[in-house]
């Protein structure tokens, strides 16, 4: 249900915006082709450059290894839950084996 739910929303949600940008495609033909030749931006952020010491604001070495370490300790617990699973896939499968079994062995004597 939330599954066919979720899957509904993505529908719509391109739909919308399929529609919005069916919409707007003629307003930004009519737009002058002067108004996309800047380079404003690029200026800007070569201006700020300059300016800015980029190493103040990075994270130390310190925070990287402890962002490593705590997705390295993510990464076992998640490898711990899917051994797990696994486990207990093969405990159930084991069952299902031996429940057949004897519904076989019983089928069996009865023909017997």
């Amino acid at each position: 249900m939330a599954e066919n739910l979720a899957e509904l929303f993505l529908v719509c949600s391109l739909f919308g915006l399929g529609f919005i940008i069916y919409k707007k495609i003629p307003i930004f033909r009519e737009l002058p082709e002067s108004e996309f030749e800047g380079s404003g931006l690029k200026e800007f952020f070569l201006r700020l450059k300059g300016r800015v010491n980029v190493r103040k604001y990075l994270p130390s070495k310190a925070f990287w290894e402890k962002a490593v370490l705590k997705i390295r300790i993510l990464a076992q617990k998640v490898e711990n839950k899917t051994f797990v699973w696994q486990r207990k896939l093969k405990e159930k499968s084991k069952k299902e084996e031996k429940t057949k079994d004897f519904w076989d062995n019983l089928k069996k004597l009865k023909k017997e």
